[in-house]
């Protein structure tokens, strides 16, 4: 997991991390984090890509080996996404 917020790295060098980049093992299952719709699925070189529109803002789950869901589909409650 990487740390949000800003990160000093060097002297007058820091870093600002907009997100958190979570990490499963291989074959895991993913959950989308809230309610909400799913606005894009992708191939990305070669990667698997999601992204659910939660109102304000969205949630991306990459590098997954399939899904099971399409464009516009919504959810109510969480709902299980294949990695």
């Amino acid at each position: 997991m990487t740390k949000f917020g800003t990160d000093r790295t060097g002297r007058n060098v820091s870093v600002s991390h907009e997100s958190l980049k979570l990490q499963t093992s291989s074959g895991a299952t993913v959950k989308a984090v809230f309610s909400g719709t799913v606005t894009s699925t992708l191939t990305l070189n070669g990667l698997k890509v999601i992204i659910i529109s939660h109102g304000e803002f969205f949630s991306v789950y990459s590098n997954l080996a399939s899904f099971s869901v399409s464009k516009g589909q919504k959810y109510q409650q969480v709902k299980l996404l294949e990695q």
